[in-house]
């Protein structure tokens, strides 16, 4: 009888914790995307189907898993409505497409989705020096150019923050 006793708390550390670990892991995962799924709907409103769709049908070569693609498009169009006045409907266009982007730069330059994502988050705030590490040499002569380029200057010959974002974006593109 001890070796069926020993077989089952072998049977149980062996099997059942993993099984259970798993399964609370898996809870998590599920409530994150949950998660994601409710902001985005708070951000896009009537556009959420649209990222929603696209995140859970984002091809796996991106590297961004779906949760990870909600969240970030869900930072991006904040950010691109907050601070660059753009619509929910262009917010959303824009961020997967930013999104996309960050999954083949993190592959070009060896490094990650969400490393890329920080760098092109933060250059929406302003904040360029990490797109060095992706090729890309915006500063703020440049974005300047790029923003007289498409029409963009504010009274006074300055550039609004949601000029300089407009600028900063195309550039990235």
């Amino acid at each position: 009888f001890q070796n069926v006793s020993d077989l089952g708390k072998s049977m149980t550390a062996r099997i059942s914790a993993p099984l259970v670990a798993a399964g609370t892991l898996g809870f998590k995962f599920a409530a994150e995307l949950e998660d994601a799924f409710g902001a985005s709907e708070q951000i896009y409103k009537d556009n959420a189907g649209f990222v929603q769709d696209w995140a859970g049908s984002l091809p796996a070569y991106y590297g961004i898993a779906e949760k990870d693609a909600l969240t970030y498009a869900n930072t991006m169009g904040a950010m691109f409505q907050n601070i660059g006045g753009l619509s929910r409907e262009e917010a959303a266009k824009q961020s997967t497409k930013l999104i996309e982007l960050a999954g083949d730069a993190a592959a070009m330059f060896n490094g990650t989705p969400e490393e890329a994502m920080y760098a092109f988050q933060a250059s929406l705030k302003g904040n360029n020096t990490m797109l060095d590490n992706y090729g890309m040499g915006v500063s703020d002569a440049t974005i300047k150019t790029k923003a007289l380029e498409m029409g963009l200057e504010s009274a006074g010959g300055q550039l609004s923050i949601a000029d300089k974002q407009a600028a900063t974006v195309a550039l990235i593109i």
